[in-house]
């Protein structure tokens, strides 16, 4: 197989694991032109091309268990953030990442009621890093929750990555239905 073959493979495989696994968003997404009304927008350091994609990219088991009760309900979930800039490249770039969970209930056949439960800000000089391999550079995020009544709830996950000069970047939505082992 010629590298030419090799490299549409490995694009194809990379596409499809980030659509089947987790969520994309693009700058163009409705939204994500930028932070804050009224933030100050630093221009970009010269030569780093701005990131243009966030893809999230969740296991098929993110859960994480962080209590010392130790019961199995899940207390967290982690997954991995790939920042892809304007010329294709997967980055590690200085920002900062936002995440927003809702519990999603249920009222009525079609009437669903979203209520914020957790809210996350991290610099993305604190989270672990990785790179390499096929997926390429990127983070890994961990959302903890020990106080949240959310086991055996849908949630929805929500990450926007927020660039030093104050380019904004959001994921799709991802939902979740969270594990109840407990009674």
């Amino acid at each position: 197989m010629n590298n030419v073959m090799r490299w549409a493979l490995v694009a194809c495989v990379l596409t499809a694991f980030c659509a089947l696994s987790g969520c994309q968003a693009n700058a163009n997404t409705a939204g994500s032109q930028g932070s804050q009304a009224g933030a100050t927008k630093r221009a970009a350091p010269p030569g780093e091309v701005p990131v243009m994609a966030l893809h999230c990219l969740y296991d098929r088991k993110p859960w994480l268990n962080l209590d010392k009760a130790g019961d199995r309900d899940p207390e967290g979930l982690w997954y991995r953030v790939v920042l892809e800039s304007r010329d294709g490249k997967r980055v590690w770039r200085d920002g900062t990442f936002h995440v927003e969970m809702y519990r999603i209930d249920r009222t009525g056949p079609e009437k669903i009621a979203r209520t914020l439960v957790g809210d996350w800000h991290y610099p993305t000089s604190s989270r672990t890093r990785f790179g390499g391999g096929l997926i390429g550079n990127g983070y890994k995020l961990e959302l903890a929750w020990p106080s949240k009544d959310i086991a055996g709830k849908e949630i929805e996950i929500i990450t926007r990555y927020e660039s030093p000069e104050g380019r904004t970047v959001r994921s799709g939505t991802k939902r979740f239905r969270v594990p109840k082992y407990s009674t």
